[in-house]
């Protein structure tokens, strides 16, 4: 470099380059390269020099093969030796493995230099929605589930609701609840190409489903779709379905019932509201109240987020919904009943008129049996009691056998015990249950007359009940044939 600046400095005080070169002992070349400052030594020249095997209908075979793979299963995509053997079979391809190679990482570091523009929304103008999923402990028992994620895109408020499918119903109740805890609509909600929602293609030229648009209809909202693999087109809620993963569900959430799960997101997305977004100076809460009065308006009445179908009521006087097996009352055996499927309950109707509820099933194979749809079987059927299967679920039956033992009709008196715990809460009928066995009493009028006491009645209820149901003495059965005896004057 020294040499260099020696040249440029003579160079501008108008030396001749001959003189230069026989100053510094160089060559008049070096001279004239370096003298107008043309070249920097320890430039690096690129040279771009066209390969003679790697020719543009060669490159253009290479880029369909690789436009193949965009639809293809993540696993059985082009690597660059197969790209090689394709070429040499099928086009005769004279040049090396490594030739292709080079080729290909050029194209594919092309495909990821992608920059994204930064968008803003006006208040109210947009939502986006999408799916994720995780795993937590309903109980004892380690689950799969999945969370409906909602986001404002001008304030980013957020609504979490977690379900145990993504299926229609689930994505219908979600937009609902969503809706009621925002107070409002967005006009618009963007969403990827997600089954509930889309029946085919993708982005602008996607087919919304049948089934969605009712409740698109009846929140007048407007539907975008993004296009394949463009998770940047909604990244606020690809963004959120992981930090709702990282910030709920570590550690694994080990709950009672979907309930206290849905609970316990929903204060997360309470707390949010005071969260501030980096890069921004105010809270999301305070954002969402300058968006809150941009929402479309609530309809007056709440869209019914549920699926309809027809069953018909078999010999076990049940109905088949979802794979699953739910009771009916037995006096509704061969009729033909709607089922209403909700995202976590099951309700049957006949002629508009309710008849049956349920929790939702989600294991295949399941039955969910109600004792109070059998009662009036058993009254017929009796012997029946101990081994139906609707009996055998009852959380006293052990109990009540115990107790109905010391009835003279133990079966009978079982049913009737059945059929009254029914009518009670199960906690509430189990205290008097208690009562009536330390006493030692067998009577279904006292059972009764303990459910309906008031709350303020004396503690000393049992000395204070009717004579009718305390115990009376011992009465030995007379034999007529003693009295026979008297007459004859025997002993």
């Amino acid at each position: 470099m020294d040499l260099y600046e020696n040249i440029r400095k003579l160079y501008v005080l108008e030396t001749s380059k001959r003189e230069i070169a026989r100053k510094l002992g160089i060559s008049r070349n070096t001279v004239r390269k370096y003298c107008k400052g043309e070249h920097i030594p320890g430039e690096k020249t690129h040279r771009n020099r066209d390969n003679p095997v790697l020719t543009d209908e060669v490159k253009e075979i290479i880029k369909g093969y690789i436009r193949e793979d965009e639809d293809a299963p993540k696993k059985q995509k082009h690597t660059s030796r197969r790209i090689h053997r394709r070429l040499v079979e099928e086009h005769s391809f004279k040049g090396g493995e490594s030739t292709v190679r080079a080729y290909v990482a050029e194209l594919k570091s092309q495909n990821h230099k992608k920059v994204f523009l930064p968008l803003s929304f006006s208040p109210g103008e947009a939502m986006q929605v999408d799916w994720g999923e995780f795993t937590f402990y309903l109980g004892d028992e380690k689950t799969r589930g999945y969370i409906l994620c909602f986001r404002m895109c001008h304030s980013c408020a957020i609504y979490v609701r977690a379900f145990a499918r993504s299926n229609l119903e689930s994505f219908l109740e979600g937009h609902v609840k969503c809706f009621n805890y925002f107070g409002g609509v967005p006009r618009t909600l963007i969403y990827d190409n997600l089954k509930a929602a889309v029946k085919e293609g993708w982005g602008k030229h996607a087919k919304v489903q049948d089934s969605f648009l009712p409740i698109v209809a009846h929140y007048a909202f407007n539907t975008r779709f993004c296009n394949i693999a463009s998770g940047n087109e909604k990244g606020l809620v690809e963004n959120l379905v992981g930090y709702a993963r990282r910030n709920c569900m570590v550690p694994v959430p080990r709950v009672a019932s979907w309930e206290e799960l849905n609970e316990k997101l929903q204060t997360f997305c309470n707390n949010y509201m005071e969260h501030r977004i980096s890069g921004r100076e105010r809270t999301v809460g305070s954002m969402y109240e300058d968006e809150k009065g941009a929402l479309i308006p609530l309809p007056v009445k709440p869209f019914e987020a549920s699926i309809m179908r027809e069953a018909k009521v078999d010999y076990y006087s049940t109905v088949h919904f979802d794979r699953n097996r739910y009771s009916v009352p037995v006096t509704m055996k061969g009729w033909t009943v709607t089922l209403k499927g909700s995202a976590f309950r099951v309700e049957i109707y006949c002629r508009g008129e309710r008849i049956a509820d349920h929790e939702r099933l989600f294991k295949q194979g399941g039955y969910s049996y109600r004792l109070e749809h059998y009662i009036p079987l058993l009254e017929r059927r009796p012997g029946a009691v101990n081994n139906a299967i609707p009996v055998r679920e009852h959380p006293l039956r052990k109990t009540l056998k115990e107790y109905a033992k010391g009835f003279e009709n133990p079966d009978k008196a079982m049913v009737n015990l059945l059929a009254l715990s029914q009518e009670w809460d199960m906690e509430q009928f189990s205290k008097a249950l208690e009562e009536v066995k330390r006493k030692d009493i067998h009577s279904l009028e006292l059972l009764r007359e303990i459910l309906n006491r008031k709350e303020d009645e004396n503690r000393d209820w049992l000395e204070r009940a009717s004579p009718v149901f305390r115990p009376g003495p011992s009465v030995r059965v007379v034999e007529m044939a003693d009295y026979d005896l008297l007459l004859r004057g025997g002993n």
